[in-house]
C-alpha cells in the first residue's frame, strides 16, 4: 500500500510542468496600460514629467526651483536616485556658469512625451518591480530591454522610482 501511494505521489509530480514552463518565454512581452500599483505609480511620475515644468528643476536640483515643492516631489523618488541624479548633473561641465543637459534623466532623452504609455513588469514582488515601457505607436517593434529601464521599490508604504537605466553608459542608481 505504501509503495503504491509513493508511486502515485511521484507520478503526480512528474505530470506537473516545470516551474519555468509557466512563464512565457518570448521576446515579445505583453505590454499593457498600467495595471499594478508599481506600474500606476511609474505612470503617474512619467505623466507628471510631461505636464509639470518644475519637475526637471527638482531632478537637477536647480537653484531657481520652487524649493517648497521638494517634499512633494521627493515622495516619488528614493534618496539614492535623487543623489545619483545630482551627482550626474554636477559632473556636467559648466559653460558661462550654466550646465547644459542634453537629455532627460527620467525619460532618457525622449523630449517628446506621449499621452500614454504601455508597461510590462518583468520581475516583481510586494517590495520591488522591474518595469519596461513602450509608446503605443511603437508596440509592433517593441522588444524587452535587459535589464528593464525602471526599478520601483516600496518605501514607507509608497511605490518610488529607485533607478533609471538609459543604456549601458548612463545609469542612475543602478548597477
Amino acid at each position: 500500500m505504501k509503495t503504491r501511494f509513493f508511486i502515485l505521489f511521484f507520478a503526480f509530480f512528474l505530470a506537473l510542468p516545470p516551474a519555468w514552463a509557466a512563464e512565457k518565454s518570448t521576446d515579445k512581452p505583453q505590454f499593457h496600460p498600467p495595471q499594478t500599483a508599481a506600474e500606476k505609480a511609474l505612470d503617474h511620475i512619467l505623466m507628471l514629467d510631461k505636464t509639470d515644468r518644475d519637475l526637471p528643476y527638482f531632478i537637477f536640483k536647480l537653484p531657481e526651483r520652487t524649493k517648497n515643492w521638494d517634499k512633494d516631489y521627493s515622495r516619488f523618488f528614493t534618496q539614492g536616485l535623487q543623489d545619483a541624479w545630482e551627482k550626474e548633473y554636477l559632473s556636467i561641465p559648466e559653460e558661462d556658469g550654466v550646465r547644459y543637459v542634453g537629455e532627460s534623466f527620467l525619460t532618457c532623452g525622449n523630449g517628446d512625451k506621449p499621452d500614454s504609455l504601455l508597461y510590462y513588469t518583468s520581475k516583481g514582488n510586494a517590495h520591488e518591480a522591474y518595469i519596461d515601457i513602450v509608446w503605443p505607436e511603437y508596440i509592433e517593434n517593441s522588444k524587452l530591454r535587459h535589464p528593464p529601464p525602471y526599478k520601483m521599490i516600496k518605501e514607507d508604504g509608497l511605490w518610488k522610482l529607485d533607478s533609471v537605466i538609459c543604456g549601458e553608459e548612463l545609469k542612475f542608481n543602478a548597477k
